[in-house]
Formats: structure tokens, C-alpha cells, sequence
């Protein structure tokens, strides 16, 4: 039993560092956080916990950071914010600052102060706070350093955002799809970026959308089980090379070589592409196998003698910088301990484990060749991915919540994630057990400490220049559910993050890109969470399923904030069809995700209530024509259109429509609290490209006068 003044002070402590002592669920039940879950957190935060006199010591040390630090470690400026003034602490005695601004673009701005001569801040002895003035700045990340006559020297970030983040001139309609479920007569075996290319001008063309939708590119394993879902990637920073179209790759055009390789296995990649679910290792083997042909062509051929490509190559090197460098050399090392049996990076001999320790480096200089055949293959899916935009068609790209325990990122910035703990989220009605998601939470003041640079970086990486992106579980900019290890998520508890902060560098990336912003604000929101998103130009998410009022009637979508995307669906609840025959229901029932029947029973009672309910809104609209004395799928048809439809009639700037839906399809793509008892993220579409553009003609819901 831990000693009364112990409990007292981790409960202080994890007040001050913004654990939250309790929660709500979806159903509005109060969960109140263990003393033991706290003192897990903690932990994991870099505290120590372990005697009253350490902890007294650490509270203190934390109360007073930002006095012993001298400054905070990062400042993020608005734009249209005058005057700036940063509070500075320095100690008695010190009369002289020397200030200077390095600006992104690389010019300085020096200064030199006489402490007297500056207003007083908050007096905190023996330090002495002045307020420092900080002259006006363009856009972007700059770097402040503040010498004195001690010769101590402060350092911060300073970051100057736009007040919002980009808005189109007008609404956007989007078609969402999962490009590895894409089939046609020409790709290996799963969808790529060849295929998303025809669809996104086709689609441009004929149905007139704006923007095209899809799943994340993220990088990942390609392994089953564990390694085919795009939200649980090895880094969010770089693209999946199992979306390479092969025969857009120069080198495999202009080589008799490997076409005669891969006459001999068009039978094999035939087979691939006809099963029902897809084999991303099998796929991604035969890929592999002939990219690494393509590149002992590229680098005989290119490389080696100067050519122009090789200077391309070499310029998009230069871009990605030490990044790229530092993945491609994890991946290396990755695949050589995998062949000895040795799976993650924390079971790596341990001098691998830092990616700037000697033997890593003495490890890179000797693979110099595989390095580069990695950091090849993000230059092949670049320029494939570049050739998109020539179709003029927006595109609307999903950013995963976390990455990967074993990952890339986690290796990289190791000192920004808390090891000891998963992120998830409590029971829901959707997923009555809680969610689990495997992957560690990067901590907030870590984050700050870094000038959020692993942060921008993921944000530019994967904004799509006039597009959107959609960030997967946004309520993570505000907090994020923790679960210690060994524990179920029942027992986890929200940590806070710095809201305000993070909100305002995405206005600056959404600015610099031109990228609308969708934060999917699904599930229990924390209060103020919406409006501080629409302050700053964001995009709520509204899925119809959840828009109900409080007597449970459909809110009609006419009510619908203009600062919304607005969808049926999303990849984790049931597509339209599935919804209607209460499919989902069916699965979870059969895979027992279930804690108890009588949830099973009140999903199935609510799911005909809200399909009655569904129902009645469509009609007083007047948007069901002939149903339901209309033949079973032609029914199913018509309802779904006119779901569409009613979805329109939202003045929501963003309108999402789900391929799926419109197909069809009956099973979603992912069943949250599963792994290999349902197929994720695996199930292709059941017709290929040329097949789905007739039934999109045929079906699509709005007519041409509706845009």
C-alpha cells in the first residue's frame, strides 16, 4: 500500500502535467482514472514516482520549466498578433541581451536590449522575468536566440501562422474509394497509382467532382496480419511502394530484361488480381523483385554515369535531406535483423537502436547501395504520384492518428514517445470493448520541446497541393486516450495536448498547400473542441449515422454547420447497404464483440428504429421516387441514391460520397477490435475499373444542374 503522502502527490502532479482525473463515455457514465494508471503515466512521462521526497522534487522542477529554462521552447505567433512580447527570465545581475531572429529564408534580425529598459514581467527570484519584444515576422519557422552578458545563451522556435486555414472558393464534392481495392486488366495484383489516375479524370469528367478521396499511402510492412492496415503504419512520412505502378517505371519500360520476367509471370499476377482478397505479400514480392531489377538498371544505366534522370534523382535526394537518408537506412537495417530472426527495432543489439550512434553510421557507410535502392523506390512513387495532378482533380488524402511501436518514427525521434503506453479510446456504441489501437502517443511536451518539427514534417508530407486531407481522430490535437500496457482499454486515461498550438501550425501548412483541412471530430468530443475548429478554419466531420437530435430524429442536414465535410459513412462503421441489412450487427454477433447480449439486442432495437426514422426523413423530402413497390435491389438502389441526395441538401463546404455505397458493397473495410477474424483492409472490389464507371454512370446520385 503506497504511503498517503505518495498518492496525494502523483495525484498533484498528474493534475499539473494534464492527465485528466476522469471521463465520460458515450453514454455519459462518469470513469474515474486509478491512482495506478496515473502513476503509469507518469512514469512513462519521464517522472519518477518512486518516494515522496524525488516526487516533491520533480513536482517543483515541473511548476518551475519555464523560469529555469530561461524561455519556452517554442512560440506560435497569428499573423494579424500585435504587439509580441515573450516573457524571459534571466537572473539579477544581467543588463545586456543580444537578440537574434534567423528567419526560414535564412536572413537575420539582430537586436541588442538593456534589461532596464524593458517592462518587468512576473517576479520570480532569484530570477528576474522581463518582457522581450519580437518584431514583426513573415509566415513561417524561425529560430530565436537570446545571448546575455553571463554568456548563457536561450534558444526557442518561433512559428507565425495565418489566422485560418485554406477554404475553397467553393464546395467541393469528393468520391472516397480505397485504392488497393481498385481492379483493372492492368495492374499486379492490387490497385495503384495508374489506376487512381484514370479514375480521378474520368471521374473529374463525367461526374464532375472535385476531388477524389483515398485511403492512406502510408508505409507498411505488407505483412498479414498485422501489416496491411494503413492506420497502423511503420512511418506516416513516406508512401507504401506497393502502389507503384511497375509498368510506368522508366527502367522497366526500357528494359528486355525485366519485361521478359514479367512476361513470364503475367499468369501469377492474373491469379493475384482475380482472388477475392488481396495477398499484399504475395503482391508486394513480385513487386519488389522487380524493382530491385529496375534499380540495378537505373543505378548501371543512370547513376553511375550522370545521366540526366540521375540528376533528377539526385535533386530529389537533396530535397528530402537526411529524412529520407535516416529511413532508408532503418529499412535496411530492419530487413537485415528480420532475416536473423530479430523482429522490431527494440530488440535490436542496442547501439542500432540509436539512429546516430557509430555503429549505425559504420553500418549505413557500408550499405550505401541498399540505402539508396530504398530511398529509389520513394523517388519512383513521387514521380507517379506527381503525374496525378495532371488530371486537374483534387485529391482528398487521410493522415493515420500514430504510427507503428516497431516504426520508423518511433526509432527517429525515440524521445518523443512514451513506450509503456498504447493509444486508443474507451467503449463506444459502436465498440462496446473499447479500442486498442497498438501504436505509442508522442508526448506533448516533447513535441513543444522539438518546435513540433515531427509534426510539420508529417503535415507537409502528406497535404496534397490544392486538396484535402483529412486527420484521422483529431480529438487527439486536444487530448489523447492512454492505455498502459497490460491493461485493457477500460483503464486508460486522457492526457491533454497543446490545442491552440498544433491548430495554428496546420493553418500554416493548409496556407503554404492549399489544402482543406477535415479534422474527424468523431465520438465523445471534449466541449470548446468544435468552435476552437472553427475559429481557425477547420472542418468538422458530420457522419449521418451519428447527427441525431436528442429525441433520436435524423437532424436534417439542411441544419448542418457550413464549416463541415459531411459523409454517410467512414471505413470503421458499416457501408450504407450494411447499415440497412444490419450486417455489422450480424459480424460482431457471430465474432463475439459482444461484452454482453443485451448490447446486441438495444444495437438491433435502435437499428430499426433509426432505419424507420431514416426512412420517414427520406419521404417527407419527396426523394424516394417508386419505393419501396420496386424490386428488392432496385430498392436498395433508390434508397441509397436518395440517402445521397438528402446529404446534398447539407450547405456543409465539403460532401463526401462513398464509393462503396454506391456500389453496393456489404461489408466495410475495417472491423474495429479485430485482426485476422475479419478480412481488413484486404476485400477488393468486385468490379473492375471499366465496370464501376458504367454503374457510376447509371447511378450516381445528383444531376449536373445540382453543382
Amino acid at each position: 500500500m503506497l504511503e498517503a503522502p505518495l498518492n496525494q502527490l502523483i495525484e498533484e502532479l498528474a493534475t499539473v502535467v494534464g492527465i485528466k482525473p476522469e471521463y465520460h463515455d458515450v453514454w455519459g457514465i462518469r470513469h474515474r482514472v486509478t491512482l495506478s494508471t496515473k502513476e503509469v503515466i507518469l512514469r512513462e512521462m519521464g517522472f519518477s514516482v518512486d518516494d515522496p521526497e524525488t516526487l516533491r522534487a520533480e513536482l517543483q522542477t515541473y511548476r518551475q520549466r519555464r523560469v529555469l529554462r530561461g524561455i519556452e521552447p517554442v512560440y506560435v505567433f497569428l499573423e494579424e498578433e500585435l504587439p509580441r512580447e515573450i516573457e524571459v527570465y534571466v537572473k539579477d545581475g544581467v543588463t545586456t541581451l543580444e537578440v537574434t531572429i534567423t528567419l526560414e529564408s535564412g536572413e537575420t534580425i539582430t537586436q541588442r536590449w538593456s534589461v532596464d529598459a524593458l517592462k518587468e514581467g512576473q517576479i520570480q527570484p532569484p530570477y528576474r522575468a522581463i518582457l522581450l519584444p519580437i518584431p514583426s515576422l513573415p509566415l513561417g519557422y524561425h529560430h530565436l536566440q537570446i545571448g546575455h552578458d553571463t554568456g548563457r545563451s536561450l534558444r526557442a522556435y518561433l512559428i507565425v501562422t495565418p489566422p485560418k486555414a485554406y477554404l475553397p472558393e467553393k464546395r467541393q464534392t469528393c468520391i472516397c474509394l480505397n485504392l488497393y481495392a481498385l481492379v483493372s486488366e492492368r495492374n499486379q495484383g492490387i490497385g495503384d497509382l495508374t489506376d487512381l489516375k484514370d479514375l480521378m479524370a474520368w471521374a473529374s469528367k463525367h461526374l464532375r467532382v472535385d476531388m477524389v478521396g483515398i485511403n492512406p499511402l502510408h508505409y507498411i510492412s505488407n505483412r498479414h496480419p498485422y501489416g496491411c492496415s494503413p492506420y497502423n503504419p511503420i512511418s506516416r512520412l513516406y508512401r507504401n511502394p506497393i502502389y507503384i505502378d511497375l509498368l510506368k517505371v522508366q527502367e522497366v519500360r526500357d528494359s528486355e530484361r525485366i519485361g521478359l520476367i514479367l512476361e513470364g509471370l503475367t499468369e501469377r499476377i492474373k491469379q493475384s488480381r482475380s482472388s477475392p482478397l488481396i495477398d499484399y505479400e504475395g503482391v508486394y514480392h513480385i513487386k519488389k523483385m522487380f524493382l530491385e531489377v529496375a534499380f540495378e538498371e537505373f543505378y548501371e544505366n543512370h547513376y553511375l554515369k550522370d545521366t540526366q534522370r540521375a540528376e533528377d534523382f539526385r535533386r530529389y535526394l537533396e530535397r528530402e535531406g537526411d529524412l529520407l537518408r535516416a529511413f532508408a537506412l532503418f529499412l535496411c537495417l530492419d530487413e537485415d535483423f528480420r532475416r536473423e530472426g530479430i523482429h522490431g527495432w527494440r530488440h535490436w543489439p542496442e547501439a542500432f537502436q540509436d539512429p546516430h550512434s557509430e555503429e549505425t553510421e559504420a553500418y549505413a557507410r557500408k550499405n550505401q547501395y541498399r540505402i539508396l535502392f530504398h530511398q529509389y523506390l520513394q523517388y519512383l512513387i513521387q514521380e507517379q504520384w506527381n503525374d496525378l495532378f495532371s488530371t486537374g482533380t483534387g485529391l482528398y488524402t487521410d493522415l493515420a492518428l500514430g504510427t507503428s511501436s516497431d516504426g520508423f518514427e518511433t526509432w527517429y525521434w525515440r524521445d518523443l514517445y512514451a513506450e509503456g503506453l498504447r493509444l486508443g479510446a474507451p467503449p463506444d456504441e459502436f465498440n462496446p470493448k473499447g479500442q486498442d489501437w497498438g501504436f505509442p502517443p508522442p508526448l506533448p511536451d516533447k513535441l513543444r520541446d522539438s518546435g513540433y518539427r515531427p509534426f510539420v514534417e508529417t503535415l507537409r508530407r502528406n497535404m496534397a497541393e490544392g486538396g484535402a486531407i483529412r486527420i484521422d481522430h483529431a480529438l487527439g490535437l486536444y487530448r489523447l486516450f492512454l492505455i498502459p500496457d497490460g491493461c485493457d482499454p477500460s483503464e486508460g486515461a486522457y492526457l491533454r495536448y497543446p490545442l491552440e498550438e498544433m491548430l495554428r501550425v496546420i493553418c500554416l501548412e493548409s496556407h503554404r498547400q492549399k489544402t482543406v483541412v477535415v479534422a474527424e471530430d468523431l465520438g465523445t468530443v471534449p466541449e470548446g473542441l468544435r468552435e476552437a475548429l472553427g475559429r481557425y478554419g477547420i472542418l468538422s466531420f458530420k457522419v449521418l449515422y451519428f447527427e441525431k437530435d436528442s429525441s433520436g430524429e435524423f437532424i436534417h442536414p439542411s441544419a448542418y454547420p457550413e464549416l463541415t465535410a459531411v459523409s454517410v459513412t467512414t471505413h470503421d462503421l458499416p457501408t450504407l447497404r450494411g447499415y440497412l441489412s444490419f450486417r455489422d450487427i450480424e459480424v460482431k454477433e457471430k465474432l463475439d464483440l459482444y461484452p454482453d447480449p443485451d448490447l446486441r439486442d438495444r444495437d438491433r432495437t435502435q437499428r430499426i428504429a433509426d432505419i424507420k426514422r431514416l426512412i420517414r426523413i427520406l419521404q417527407e423530402e419527396d426523394l424516394l421516387r417508386g419505393w419501396p413497390r420496386l424490386p428488392e435491389r432496385q430498392a436498395l438502389e433508390e434508397t441509397i441514391r436518395a440517402v445521397y441526395r438528402l446529404l446534398r441538401k447539407a450547405p456543409a463546404i465539403f460532401l463526401i460520397v462513398n464509393l462503396d455505397d454506391l456500389l453496393l458493397i456489404l461489408d466495410q473495410q475495417n472491423l474495429p477490435g479485430t485482426v485476422d477474424e475479419y478480412p481488413n483492409w484486404r476485400q477488393r472490389l468486385p468490379y473492375d475499373i471499366e465496370e464501376i464507371k458504367r454503374k457510376l454512370t447509371l447511378i450516381w446520385p445528383y444531376e449536373e444542374d445540382q453543382f
